[in-house]
């Protein structure tokens, strides 16, 4: 039986420049339903390879990786998520501005990114995380 899109596990692509933070955000990623890591990337560089060799259907990213050009957002067709702290309001604002599906504080990964990933894939859940009760 094949899978329907909204059925099939989401692939994400990780970036972020702290090992810690992205070890923390890769171990949050792997025990959730419909959600496979298919990438990880600590530069620039390695996310700009990662990109061309990697399939995924998301880009969960660091707000310290995004240039001041807007890189990679205005370079990926990926839809892209991106991360910061909490009190960042600017970098929020700006990652809207320069076409991020969603911006999720650091401190709240574990609460808002689950849906930040259904959202910026399109679903209204993540594959295999069952229905609401009714």
């Amino acid at each position: 039986m094949v899978a329907t899109p909204s059925e099939r596990r989401i692939r994400v692509l990780l970036a972020d420049d702290h090992d810690v933070a992205r070890r923390a955000v890769a171990g949050m990623l792997r025990p959730l339903p419909g959600v496979v890591l298919v990438g990880e990337a600590e530069t620039q560089s390695d996310l700009a390879c990662q990109l061309l060799s990697t399939a995924a259907d998301v880009l969960v990213i660091d707000d310290g990786l995004v240039d001041s050009s807007g890189w990679p957002l205005s370079h990926t067709r990926l839809p892209v998520i991106v991360m910061g702290l909490d009190g960042d309001a600017g970098y929020a604002r700006r990652a809207h501005l320069l076409g991020a599906k969603a911006w999720v504080p650091k401190e709240r990964a574990d609460l808002l990114l689950p849906d930040a990933l259904a959202s910026a894939t399109g679903r209204s859940r993540l594959p295999g995380a069952g229905s609401a009760a009714a």
